[in-house]
């Protein structure tokens, strides 16, 4: 009512119209008491006014709690509004004392299907435990917040959840715009049919799919592409409900296929998820969806993007309270690891190999070792798995294990050398601290240039002879750290994480690193120390180069598929050429026949596919029919209803 809208004055002397907002206001202020006297935010998330899930309100409370507790990692930036003129925010994660680095971005979405309420909960629990976890010093959380730059927008569409919240049936899918004249609460656009991306008027203003007008019609998708435009993201998660199933692009495709290095980091999202149907929505939930949002993230924007869909078939779209915490924690490390992804992900093993291993021949400077030349070659194997490279001037490396040797000196200088690409790189032999479980022992210490992404190097380690243990092939544990340095030779204080591994065996499988914090009181903590130390080897560094997956915002080109079974070229790699001579006779025929054979196959496509989805849709909701088996983490998520 606009009675409510003139103040208290107006409240008191008119107070039945505003007696639902009074309510609502009072319902808001009593939860956020509870949450003060309790002092557990997660209570607010899974015992809300909505079926158990936080009201509009009460989140927008709780977020605004976290803002003042947390000033220096958490900001509110407004990016748009909804149709009803609300506003939209995003919620940036990072430590402002890193606003200097130039850190990979990811993007978390919310409610662009007002009716999916776990995608809510999901979001706003990533919030708060990465915050409390941060605060409390987990190496991971302290980590990922000064070395990433997390955007989360919870309510894409405010205006559809809040209409739930107040009705009986809480159906609400679209936004608010007023669509369907024979029946209102059919009307709206559903937001993740209205992005450029294969955008089709495939569906009436009444159905529940209705794409809108014409691409990014409505406020609440341009706030989407303005963030999109305006900051470099390598990845995003649009939280979807329900199913436990990760849909990717390309969405709008019955056959699609991506290039081969980009499918390769579905496959490996797919083995951290473990859900049973992962794909693009064509094989998880049986049909297709031209317009979506992934797909022109990833299109578009060379985004890598991806929509979970959360949450136990057994409850649909609004499932009983008791299984929403479960929910939430559930997904917390699978985008924990999304995040780590953005960047540098580091991944190592080694063997060891008789002198001259894979180098062919030992480098002249091997001679001047101490000892001499050795005898074995150390073959560190390190590879970047993320996003993005890894961040600042050089990486400084602390392996613990390659040698038991001890002399009188804390530092034995150029006690080593390590080979990259051809080049020979000095590498200094430390004695480490002992921590509570014993001593360390002496650890080979280097820098290199960073890793690109989705790099993988050989690294060479060449000890003088005097350095090798007795029995060079003899059974040996390497304990690795990793330090991004900022700042010319020296490693920044600001955030004094390591990337670790645990012990690794000789000829051992990959092992994917972890985080350490130095001075932690662990032989981790101790190594990450001496490789946060490292001072910059000879000869000196040179800058990494690489093509990244997302291009600056006012240069990025969009990925043109040649229809929905031919491969796509790489993020960043050269677009397709005719190799041989080509005339202009030639290039006209094969232009004319390409077009007449393009337009046959978009013609008979159409036809089979209307045919085809007027076989499987209904009116109100889409159901599909397949399953997939597989194994399946939780039995909750084991259901094959969902949506897109």
């Amino acid at each position: 009512s606009s009675w409510c809208r003139g103040g208290c004055g107006q409240m008191l002397s008119r107070p039945w119209p505003c007696a639902p907002r009074a309510w609502a206001l009072a319902a808001v202020l009593a939860s956020v008491a509870r949450l003060d006297a309790s002092g557990d935010w997660t209570d607010l998330l899974n015992h809300g006014s909505v079926q158990g899930f936080p009201s509009y309100d009460a989140a927008n409370e709780l977020l605004s709690g976290w803002i003042q507790q947390y000033p220096k990692l958490i900001e509110r930036r407004e990016i748009g509004h909804s149709f009803l003129e609300r506003k939209i925010y995003a919620y940036i994660l990072r430590e402002k004392s890193s606003s200097d680095v130039d850190c990979p971005k990811v993007l978390l979405t919310s409610l662009m299907h007002s009716r999916e309420p776990a995608s809510l909960t999901v979001t706003l629990y990533f919030i708060g435990h990465i915050l409390e976890l941060h605060e409390k010093g987990d190496p991971e959380a302290v980590y990922l917040l000064s070395m990433r730059e997390v955007w989360l927008v919870p309510f894409v569409n405010p205006d559809g959840y809040i209409e739930n919240e107040h009705a009986t049936k809480k159906e609400i899918r679209k936004n608010r715009r007023p669509t369907c004249q024979r029946n209102e609460k059919l009307g709206g656009v559903d937001l993740n049919r209205n992005f450029a991306y294969h955008w089709q008027k495939d569906f009436s203003p009444c159905n529940e799919e209705f794409q809108g007008s014409e691409p990014f019609s409505e406020p609440e998708t341009q706030a989407i592409k303005s963030i999109c435009e305006a900051n470099d993201f390598a990845a995003a998660m649009n939280f979807h409900s329900y199913g436990g199933m990760l849909t990717y692009p390309f969405n709008y495709a019955r056959f699609p296929r991506l290039p081969k290095e980009d499918q390769s980091i579905y496959t490996e999202l797919a083995s951290v998820f473990k859900w049973p149907r992962i794909g693009p929505a064509m094989l998880t939930v049986g049909y297709t969806a031209p317009g979506e949002s992934d797909d022109w993230m990833y299109g578009e924007r060379h985004i890598i993007a991806m929509s979970p869909e959360v949450g136990p078939e057994n409850g649909g779209f609004w499932p009983p309270k008791e299984t929403i915490a479960g929910i939430d924690e559930r997904n917390f490390q699978r985008t924990m690891h999304v995040v780590g992804k953005a960047g540098l992900q580091l991944m190592v093993s080694w063997t060891i190999h008789a002198a001259p291993g894979s180098l062919g021949a030992l480098p002249a400077d091997a001679g001047a070792l101490p000892g001499g030349a050795p005898e074995s070659v150390l073959e560190l194997s390190g590879r970047n798995s993320g996003l993005r490279s890894s961040a600042g001037q050089a990486l400084s490396v602390a392996v613990a294990g390659a040698t038991t040797f001890s002399s009188g000196s804390p530092v034995l200088s150029k006690a080593a050398l390590v080979m990259l690409d051809s080049a020979a790189y000095s590498a200094d032999v430390v004695k480490a601290a002992s921590d509570a479980s014993g001593a360390l022992g002496p650890v080979v210490t280097f820098q290199m240039p960073p890793m690109t992404r989705r790099s993988s190097h050989k690294l060479p380690i060449l000890l003088g002879r005097a350095l090798e243990p007795d029995e060079p092939d003899g059974p040996r544990q390497l304990r690795v750290c990793v330090f991004e340095v900022y700042g010319g030779s020296q490693p920044s204080s600001r955030a004094a994480a390591c990337h670790c591994t645990e012990a690794l065996q000789s000829g051992g499988a990959e092992s994917l690193a972890t985080f350490t914090l130095a001075g932690a009181d662990s032989i981790a903590g101790l190594l990450c120390s001496v490789a946060a130390s490292t001072v910059a080897p000879e000869p000196p560094l040179a800058a990494a180069t690489e093509v990244p997956v997302a291009v600056a915002a006012s240069s990025a080109a969009p990925l043109q598929p040649q229809g929905e079974s031919t491969e796509l070229r790489p993020s960043g790699a050269a677009r397709w050429s005719i190799d041989g001579a080509v005339g202009p006779p030639q290039l006209v025929m094969l232009t004319l026949v390409s077009a007449s054979a393009a337009i046959c196959m978009c013609v008979v496509r159409q036809v089979l596919r209307m045919r085809w989805r007027d076989e499987v849709v209904d009116e109100n909701e889409r159901v599909p029919a397949l399953q997939v088996p597989g194994s399946v983490e939780d039995e909750n998520e084991a259901g094959a209803s969902s949506e897109v």
